[in-house]
């Protein structure tokens, strides 16, 4: 079994990878402005320490003991690990996922703006009509759904080929009624995804048999040592031995160094660490983090990915940045500067690229 990490290739990146947390962070810190922050006592890798005797205690999900409302309608559960808890629910639960966080630290105001009265509205009323899903997005949940609940993905079903994916379509609404109970997919995505999940579970001796045995879509919440704030994770899976969390990650990328690339582009580094932090706030004892990583094309290829130390540990002291700046904000929209306001982007661009402000010199 090979898993090929990012220390294979990091002789090579490390310069830009440290430049770019650097920049991101004294971004971050000019666009939002920062306090100190408490000192919090880290171990390598994980930035956490825990107790050896705690365990995680997970439960099954229960709508009537599990979704307590905020004043907004969003589900509040009790810190604790869920399983079974359907997806809508989680994503309309009111803690902070890892998403946030990046949504924070790319654009601040806006994502205040989203967790306003208003905005908040605009989420559930998405979130219920399923508004802004994609090929990519659809294929990425029906793998999971394939390999994580094999049960579940029997109530999935083909259209004939060609046919939209459209439930106001004349054509689909007389599917439904053949195929009661059935959700429908469209013929290529459901031919790719059986494909997927075949190469999956025949892939590895050691993460196949895992990913038959782990809990699937454990939702996790928690409140947050650094920011104090309430914070949710969804692990792809988590296998209780060897206490391994495992994602499933669908890419357009023909190789590990490509795909590489897509995990600095997206910060699957700081999903690594928010992931990590999830298990170990409950007491769990997570000892690896592996992506298992699928080619999405008619004969995909599966290899296995781990973030190597250097990486974890920055993605680990930017999240406890980004979280802290979030907190001190309170959840207010900074208002809008007035008068005009110059843009100089030739100077922003030489700033960046150099990182020398010539104005100081």
């Amino acid at each position: 079994m090979y898993f090929f990490g990012c220390d294979d290739f990091a002789a090579q990146r490390d310069e830009i990878c440290i430049a770019r947390s650097q920049v991101g962070r004294v971004k971050h810190r000019d666009r939002i402005g920062r306090s100190s922050r408490p000192n919090v006592e880290r171990s390598q890798g994980t930035g956490r320490r825990i107790k050896e005797d705690e365990t995680m205690k997970i439960t099954k999900y229960n709508p009537e003991l599990h979704s307590n409302r905020d004043v907004h309608g969003r589900i509040n559960p009790p810190h604790g690990a869920y399983f079974g808890m359907p997806m809508a629910a989680y994503h309309g639960a009111a803690a902070i996922s890892q998403s946030d966080l990046k949504a924070f630290a790319d654009k601040p105001r806006a994502f205040l703006k989203s967790r306003t009265p208003q905005g908040i509205k605009r989420k559930l009323a998405k979130l219920s009509a399923n508004a802004g899903d994609t090929e990519a997005r659809r294929v990425g949940r029906y793998v999971h759904t394939a390999v994580a609940e094999p049960a579940d993905w029997l109530r999935y079903k083909a259209l004939p080929d060609g046919w939209p994916l459209n439930e106001t379509h004349a054509k689909v609404k007389n599917w439904r009624e053949r195929n009661p109970g059935k959700t429908p997919v469209r013929a290529a995505e459901y031919g790719l995804v059986e494909t997927i999940r075949d190469h999956v579970m025949k892939s590895d001796e050691h993460v196949a048999p895992m990913l038959r045995r782990a809990i699937p879509e454990l939702s996790i919440f928690w409140k947050d040592k650094v920011s104090g704030l309430d914070m949710k994770a969804r692990l792809d899976f988590w296998g209780e031995e060897p206490r391994e969390i495992l994602d499933i990650k669908t890419t357009a990328a023909a190789d590990p160094i490509e795909w590489a690339r897509d995990a600095e582009k997206y910060g699957y580094d700081a999903q690594y660490a928010h992931y990590v932090r999830a298990v170990q706030a409950l007491g769990g004892k997570p000892r690896k983090f592996t992506f298992v990583v699928v080619t999405k094309d008619d004969d995909p290829d599966v290899f296995f990915t781990r973030i190597g130390a250097a990486t974890r540990a920055l993605a680990c002291r930017f999240l406890d940045d980004i979280a802290m700046a979030l907190a001190e904000t309170g959840f207010l929209v900074p208002p809008m500067p007035e008068g005009i306001i110059e843009i100089d982007f030739a100077k922003e661009t030489e700033t960046m690229l150099t990182g020398v402000d010539y104005e100081r010199i």
